[in-house]
């Protein structure tokens, strides 16, 4: 990887580039590496290339259910629903007057 010499910085710039290093727990090179990516922005990807890539994942992940099963399960927990029934309820003493 290419490496770069920065000369003359503000002093207050240097410290706020280390304090920031400091909190994101990361080192001061790291820390300028992050700075200047979000200044001058991250290289993008090929859309065309990505779209392709996620066309093949795609078609070999086919989706094994179909709409039919779906709604058959979704049926299938309606009618049960209607075949619940509740446990009775407890047997309470009966009161005793004092």
């Amino acid at each position: 990887m290419p490496g770069i010499t920065i000369k003359n910085i503000p002093d207050d710039l240097y410290q706020r580039l280390v304090e920031t290093a400091r909190t994101q727990h990361r080192s001061l090179a790291k820390e300028i590496v992050v700075a200047l990516e979000r200044h001058v922005g991250k290289p993008t990807q090929d859309k065309r290339a990505l779209l392709e890539r996620i066309r093949t994942v795609r078609e070999r992940y086919q989706p094994t259910i179909s709409d039919a099963d779906i709604e058959s399960w979704k049926n299938l927990g309606r009618h049960d629903r209607g075949r619940y029934e509740p446990p009775p309820a407890p047997a309470h003493a009966p009161c005793r007057p004092s």
